[in-house]
């Protein structure tokens, strides 16, 4: 034979002339497609097939030859196979569903199935055609899983194109859109640097802009508007996606509104810095009693630095000045008001005893457990001493120290009471000073105001 464009006719005769050719054409077809081609007569017993069938299954064809469809379908019963197959064998027209067959180890596999019916002589026949297709189904189950999560992230999440100009956003989630308040028909299109609104002026923003250039992932915290204008902030992690070649094809942000951590965070650093620099002695114990934290003012006041205190019950400023009726009166007014305040003596490091103005309070959780103590203390011992001292001003004599007018009339006021009490009587010495008047006259008042001194001693 020649090699000709005419030579695909000299082989077309040379095959057609064979007298079997139709039948091994068909024999052919079966054993190569890669499809389980198989053929059932009207009861579903199993009539032909080829080698991929069989193979597929794990059989021989020799082991398959007339079995019965439910030997294999593991989706339908006997019953309802059996009715099946006959629906199909009495149908014109190919027919395409979903099944799931048993391969001979028991495992069981998705399938698609096309079956058409034919008639052989007065027999109806079903030949199908069936294709593996448990990859498809575990990506599609992959795919569905993959979207469940980003609609029910509770983080939201953006998908942008980083092939276009502007990377423009091409995918929101719900949480997304609860978020910020946008939509996905307001934001689509669009890049997300909208959300920074006029606020460009921001530390983070510059390193985002750099890492989306060089394709690289980043974290950034912005302070983002929401469609109403209200702020929030968004804790954002960018992350780009690539393709099998390592182009870069998309960019995925995780959005986290973290306003409240971070109005939390900025509250404890405040109350961090007002516990550090207070003047008041501050220390906070466990719900057992135990010193779990103390302030620099806390080490100034008692002379215990604070690992001294740690893990130790605040008795160990116990001055000894108050009886157990004190502490028994102190415990019930925190367990029922919740605070205490008053004046308690108390016992520096060095063994000093010194005034304190204190205040306690106990914390509780929102079921009211108590999970703490706080007690805020301050040395009132200059106080006192100025108290003191006015008293002695108030009441006594500044040269002598002797009680005054006031003093005296308060004490008289006290005496005669108890004398009337009792029903007894009393007696008031009252001393005169002669011939004073002289020695200030004679040796001036610094030595008139001596004398009075010695005498009142």
């Amino acid at each position: 034979m020649s090699d000709s464009p005419e030579k695909w006719k000299e082989s077309r005769q040379l095959v057609v002339g064979q007298e079997d050719w139709q039948a091994r054409r068909s024999d052919l077809l079966l054993q190569i497609t890669s499809d389980g081609i198989h053929v059932l007569n009207e009861q579903g017993y199993l009539v032909d097939m080829g080698e991929s069938f069989h193979e597929t299954l794990g059989y021989t064809r020799e082991e398959m030859l007339g079995m019965h469809v439910s030997q294999w379908d593991a989706r339908w019963s006997p019953e309802v196979l059996k009715e099946r197959v006959k629906l199909l064998a009495g149908m014109d027209g190919e027919r395409a569903f979903e099944t799931l067959h048993r391969r001979k180890n028991g495992q069981i596999f998705d399938v698609e199935v096309r079956a058409r019916g034919f008639r052989v002589g007065a027999e109806l026949m079903v030949i199908c055609s069936s294709r593996d297709i448990s990859v498809r189904k575990q990506s599609e189950s992959m795919i569905a899983l993959q979207a469940g999560a980003l609609n029910n992230s509770v983080n939201g999440i953006i998908i942008s194109d980083a092939s276009l100009p502007d990377q423009p956003v091409i995918y929101v989630n719900p949480a997304f859109e609860r978020i910020t308040g946008y939509t996905s028909i307001d934001i689509i299109g669009k890049n997300c640097r909208f959300l920074q609104a006029n606020d460009r002026d921001q530390p983070d923003i510059e390193g985002l802009r750099e890492a989306l250039k060089t394709g690289s992932s980043v974290k950034a915290t912005l302070r983002n508007y929401r469609k109403d204008g209200t702020m929030f902030w968004n804790r954002l992690q960018v992350a780009p996606v690539m393709d099998q070649s390592g182009k870069i094809t998309h960019f995925v942000a995780i959005v986290s509104d973290i306003t409240d951590r971070k109005n939390s965070e900025d509250y404890l650093r405040l109350i961090s810095r007002v516990f550090i620099h207070a003047d008041e002695s501050i220390f906070i114990t466990d719900h057992q009693g135990l010193i779990v934290e103390a302030n620099p003012a806390f080490t100034r006041t008692t002379g215990y630095e604070r690992d001294e205190a740690l893990g130790k019950k605040p008795s160990l400023l116990k001055s000894g000045r108050h009886d157990h009726e004190f502490y028994a009166d102190l415990w019930q007014s925190l367990l029922t008001d919740g605070h205490w305040t008053g004046e308690i003596w108390n016992r520096r490091r060095n063994g000093d005893i010194y005034p304190s103005k204190t205040t306690i309070s106990s914390v509780r959780d929102d079921d009211g457990r108590i999970l703490s103590y706080v007690c805020l203390s301050s040395d009132i011992s200059v106080l006192k001493a100025q108290q003191r001292e006015l008293e002695m001003l108030a009441l006594h004599d500044p040269l002598t120290g002797l009680p005054n007018r006031a003093l005296l009339h308060d004490r008289l006021a006290m005496a005669l009471a108890e004398a009337r009490r009792a029903g007894t009587k009393m007696a008031v010495c009252f001393m005169d000073l002669d011939g004073f008047k002289p020695v200030n006259d004679q040796f001036g008042h610094e030595t008139g105001d001596l004398l009075l001194v010695e005498v009142a001693r």
